[in-house]
C-alpha cells in the first residue's frame, strides 16, 4: 500500500500556455498594425 500523502498547497499550478497568455495580454503596445496586405477591389463591399 502506498505512503504517500497530499500535501497543502499555498503556490497556484497554472500551465505553461496559461502564464504566456497572460505575459502577452500584458504587453499594452498602441501601434497600429502593418500588414503587407493589397488593397482588394472587393474590400469596400
Amino acid at each position: 500500500m502506498s505512503t504517500n500523502t497530499v500535501k497543502a498547497s499555498d503556490t497556484n499550478a497554472v500551465p505553461f500556455f496559461a502564464r504566456f497568455l497572460e505575459e502577452q495580454s500584458a504587453q499594452a503596445d498602441n501601434t497600429p498594425y502593418v500588414t503587407k496586405k493589397y488593397p482588394s477591389d472587393w474590400e469596400d463591399y
